[in-house]
Parts: C-alpha cells; sequence; structure tokens
C-alpha cells in the first residue's frame, strides 16, 4: 500500500486554515514530481478556485475529470469550479451559448446540488436578461427546490431582499409564460403570492400576464385591479393592464391606462411601442365616437 507523502497533510493543513497559496505550492511540487492522487487533485483545484484562479482551474479540471472519475473529492471540487466559473463568465457578460455549453458540460459530471443549484442561477439570470426562456425553464427543470431557502437576503441597507426561492419562483414562471405554457404558471404564481407577500407586486404582475397568455382577460383584468389598488404600479403595469381592456372592448378605460403609462419617465425606446399601440387605439376609439354620432 502507498504511503502518502508527508507534505500532503501539511498541504492540507494549510489549506484548511485558509492559507492557500502556500498550500498550492506544496500541492504543485507533489503533483508535478509524480505524487499524483484524487486528494492532491481535489486539494490542488480547491486552492486555485479558493485564489480566484478560475482559468487555471478549468485547464487542470480537464485533466483530473479524465483521471479521478470516479472520486467524490474531485466531483466535488470540479463541482464548485465549473459553478463559480460559469458566475465569472456571467458578470462578464457571456453570451447564453457560452454560459449554456459550460453548464452542459458540468451536467457530464453530475455536480453537487448546491454548486448546481447555484450555477442554474446564473445561467437563468443571463437567459431572462436575454428572453431566452427556454434555457431558463432548461436550467429551471434542473434545480432543486427543496434546497433553496425561503428566507430573503439581508441588503446592506439592512432591509431584507428576495429570497432564493422566491426567486427561483419567478424564473419559472417568466420561463413558462415565454414558452407558451401560462397554463402551469398560474398555480405557481398563486403559491407564491401565499408564500411570499413582499413579493406581491411581481408575483401579481405575473398572474396577470399568466391569465392574459391563456385568454382569461376578465380575471386579468380582475388580478390588474386589486394589484393597482394595493401597491403603486410601475409604468409597464399599467400600460399591459391597459392592453388587456383593450382586449375586453373597454377602450376608453385602455387609453387611459396607457397615457398614465406614457406619461411616467422611462426609457425613449418603450414610448415609440406604447405611442404606437395608443395610436392605433385612438383610431379604434376615434371611429366609435364617429359612428354613435353619425360623423
Amino acid at each position: 500500500m502507498e504511503v502518502a507523502d508527508p507534505r500532503s497533510y501539511d498541504a492540507n493543513t494549510l489549506r484548511k486554515a485558509g492559507r492557500f497559496q502556500e498550500a498550492l505550492t506544496i500541492y504543485q511540487d507533489l503533483w508535478n514530481t509524480g505524487k499524483q492522487n484524487e486528494f492532491v487533485a481535489a486539494g490542488l483545484l480547491h486552492c486555485l478556485r479558493k485564489l480566484h484562479r478560475l482559468a487555471d482551474a478549468m485547464k487542470f479540471s480537464e485533466n483530473i475529470s479524465q483521471l479521478y472519475p470516479e472520486s467524490e473529492w474531485v466531483r466535488r471540487e470540479l463541482s464548485w469550479t465549473y459553478s463559480e466559473y460559469v458566475k465569472e463568465m456571467a458578470i462578464a457578460g457571456a453570451s447564453i451559448t457560452t454560459l449554456q455549453a459550460c453548464g452542459e458540460k458540468a451536467m457530464g459530471i453530475n455536480p453537487e446540488p448546491a454548486a448546481l443549484n447555484r450555477m442554474a442561477f446564473d445561467i437563468m439570470n443571463s437567459a431572462k436578461s436575454a428572453k431566452d426562456w427556454k434555457t431558463v425553464i432548461l436550467w429551471a427543470d434542473r434545480v432543486d427546490p427543496s434546497l433553496l431557502s425561503p428566507v430573503g437576503m439581508k441588503l446592506p441597507d439592512g432591509k431584507e431582499g428576495w429570497s432564493y426561492l422566491a426567486r427561483y419562483y419567478n424564473f419559472r414562471i417568466n420561463g413558462l409564460i415565454g414558452i407558451s405554457r401560462a397554463e402551469e404558471a398560474i398555480p405557481l404564481c398563486q403559491k407564491a403570492l401565499q408564500d411570499f407577500p413582499d413579493q406581491y407586486k411581481q408575483f401579481a404582475y405575473n398572474l396577470a400576464r399568466a391569465y392574459t397568455a391563456v385568454g382569461e382577460y376578465d380575471k386579468a383584468s380582475q388580478t390588474y385591479q386589486d394589484l393597482c389598488r394595493k401597491v403603486r404600479p410601475d409604468f409597464y403595469i399599467l400600460f399591459e393592464y391597459g392592453k388587456v381592456m383593450h382586449r375586453l372592448n373597454r377602450n376608453d378605460e385602455a387609453l387611459v391606462l396607457m397615457t398614465m403609462a406614457a406619461k411616467s419617465e422611462q426609457r425613449p425606446d418603450y414610448l415609440v411601442g406604447y405611442y404606437v399601440e395608443m395610436g392605433d387605439l385612438n383610431i379604434v376609439t376615434d371611429q366609435v365616437v364617429r359612428s354613435l354620432f353619425g360623423l
């Protein structure tokens, strides 16, 4: 039986003490002098990751994933290396295609659930910004929500923000609406409204959008009405509410809501679309008035 090099114990002690650079030097020497095993591999990768040398960590990962495919120690470190690399790329603005490719590669090692969850959140966040709803749902399906905390994260100002579980619901709901499976989003919205009252505005808006997507305009209208009574609605909520009222042929109310939305401070590129739709509605409203008065 092979006796472990005493230096590997020293490296492990340094690593556990947070002295990653010192530990890395020993691990690298062991690796380069042929003292290779799964524990040295995992320790070396851990140190590279903790020192934020993720490009080096990913390069080393290619080697050890093939050398030690059955090692739980190596698999654990590979999981977190992939997760942190995806996060770094997402922050740098990498494309969804790039993030997706790296994520799929990580799935090949059967990553640790917690690491998988974090990687999924980074990919879903980028995909949501790009309105790539298929990718959002793909990764939402891979998340284990039982591992997500329902407790909101503490913000720098001391207030409580969104919890990971609430964020998961929001990703999944938006994804389902985006891929035309809004009927599945409705019960999720209703549950989220019960479980996360602090995020009432977002989930009520999601519910109204889901009702709209399946053609239940009366329920959508009622949901928007309740939302506007309980909280101050944002401009996009008012405009979507107006579109629902237009669907219900309540064009005067629709125009009022859309006008309120257009008058609020917002980006000019949004206003262009708003004015186009309001112009079409004005034409319809004007035609109705003219027909009523025989003009």
